[in-house]
């Protein structure tokens, strides 16, 4: 995924981490996705599944063995029946309806393997896939210094993706909390932080990124 020089719009977005979520199955590398984010413009035309299929092609990823996200089912249902569909496969159902989703063998195999572009005919045609790692990578401290006085010292690039990502993930806080509603602006950006970077469970996470040009 090359670098997009100018953003004009992050379309959507995954957080990802080395978070093993599945501690108990031991052995292979896993991918935890700690935040899905779409635009709601652009939603059901393939992009998650693009972006996903996007990332376990990369070289670094190929001893990536399952794939894992968590989603609550109770106010996230559209979301959940989503993951299904790609290939996601139920792992365990919490009782606070949060759900364990795995995505591994033949299905994971399958998109791994898929050469063609996931996006539909629907999906916009100046879509550019970028992703932020390494020393750009989606870490907390990243995210608090693009988004705060220190980004003045980043790339204008880098800190505009960088907060483009975080008010997408904001923004999107009321589909599956109500309750985010009452809060105000700075509370959302700040628990869109948290859920992009996996908070102070995560050493460092990454992203892959969808921008419409």
């Amino acid at each position: 995924m090359p670098p997009v020089d100018a953003p004009h719009a992050v379309a959507g977005c995954i957080a990802i981490s080395d978070h093993d979520v599945l501690r108990e199955q031991g052995g292979g590398a896993c991918l935890h996705l700690e935040q899905v984010d779409t635009h709601e413009a652009v939603r059901q035309q393939g992009l998650f599944k693009e972006l996903l299929r996007l990332l376990v092609r990369q070289p670094g990823r190929a001893g990536v063995e399952r794939v894992t996200l968590c989603v609550n089912t109770d106010h996230n249902a559209a979301a959940f029946k989503a993951y299904l569909r790609v290939g996601f496969k139920l792992y365990k159902l919490l009782r606070n309806g949060e759900a364990i989703l795995v995505l591994s063998g033949v299905e994971l195999a399958a998109l791994r393997a898929r050469e063609q572009s996931c996006l539909s005919q629907a999906a916009p045609r100046r879509l550019a896939f970028t992703t932020l790692s390494g020393a750009n990578a989606l870490t907390d401290a990243m995210m608090q210094a693009a988004c705060g006085a220190d980004g003045l010292t980043m790339p204008s690039e880098a800190r505009a993706l960088c907060r483009l990502v975080r008010d997408l993930c904001a923004r999107n806080l009321s589909e599956y909390d109500p309750a985010s509603l009452r809060l105000t602006k700075e509370q959302r950006e700040d628990i869109a932080l948290c859920l992009l970077t996996g908070g102070e469970r995560c050493s460092g996470s990454g992203a892959a990124v969808a921008v419409q040009q």
